[in-house]
C-alpha cells in the first residue's frame, strides 16, 4: 500500500529576508525609477514615500530600510502587473476565463506581498526614523491595494460570484502543494 505524504502548505515567512544595500552604493538613494504609472482608477494621494537611506544610520538600520524598500517595490510591481494585464473582456464569459484566471493568480500573489509589507519589521526595530518611515510606506501600500481593489471591482462589475470562485480556485491550488506518493 502506498501512503500519500504532503508537506504542509507553504506559509509566508514570519520575517521577510533582509536585503542589504551594496557597500559601494550605501549612501546613494535607492533606485527610484520604478514608479507605479498613473491610472484613471487611482484616487487620493499615491505619492511614493522616500526610498532614500537616511544619512548616518548603522548597518543594521540600513538593512531594515532595505527590507522596507524591497517590500514597497514588490507591492508596486504586483499592482502594476495587475493593472497592465487586466482583461478588456467581460468577467465570466467563457472566452475570457483564462485571462481572468491569470488575474486571480496575480491578485492572490499581490495579497501575499501585501501581507509581507504589513508584517512586523525584522528585529522589531525601535529606531524612530525607521518606524516613522514604515508607517508612511504602509499607508502608501494600502493606497495601492485600495486602487487595485477599485480597479478590479469596476472591471468585474456584476460578476462578483464569478470572481470569488476564481479566487477560491487559486486558494485551493495553493493549499495543496503535493499529492505525490511517499517513497519507502
Amino acid at each position: 500500500m502506498t501512503a500519500i505524504a504532503c508537506a504542509p502548505a507553504a506559509q509566508p515567512p514570519t520575517q521577510p529576508a533582509v536585503i542589504a544595500a551594496p557597500a559601494d552604493t550605501a549612501d546613494q538613494p535607492a533606485n527610484d525609477d520604478e514608479v507605479v504609472p498613473d491610472n484613471s482608477a487611482r484616487r487620493g494621494d499615491t505619492t511614493r514615500p522616500s526610498m532614500d537611506f537616511p544619512p548616518g544610520i548603522d548597518e543594521a538600520t540600513r538593512d531594515l530600510f532595505a527590507w522596507l524598500f524591497s517590500n514597497t517595490r514588490n507591492a508596486e510591481r504586483q499592482a502594476r502587473s495587475i493593472e497592465q494585464k487586466l482583461p478588456s473582456c467581460t468577467a465570466g464569459l467563457r472566452d475570457c476565463d483564462p485571462q481572468w484566471r491569470s488575474i486571480a493568480r496575480e491578485y492572490y500573489t499581490f495579497r501575499q506581498v501585501l501581507r509581507d509589507a504589513e508584517g512586523p519589521p525584522p528585529d522589531s526595530s525601535t529606531d524612530t526614523a525607521f518606524l516613522a518611515r514604515v508607517d508612511e510606506h504602509r499607508k502608501y501600500v494600502k493606497r495601492l491595494a485600495d486602487d487595485v481593489d477599485t480597479l478590479l471591482t469596476q472591471a468585474i462589475d456584476m460578476n462578483g460570484e464569478y470572481w470569488l470562485g476564481l479566487l477560491e480556485d487559486v486558494r485551493r491550488a495553493q493549499s495543496m502543494p503535493c499529492l505525490s506518493p511517499a517513497r519507502p
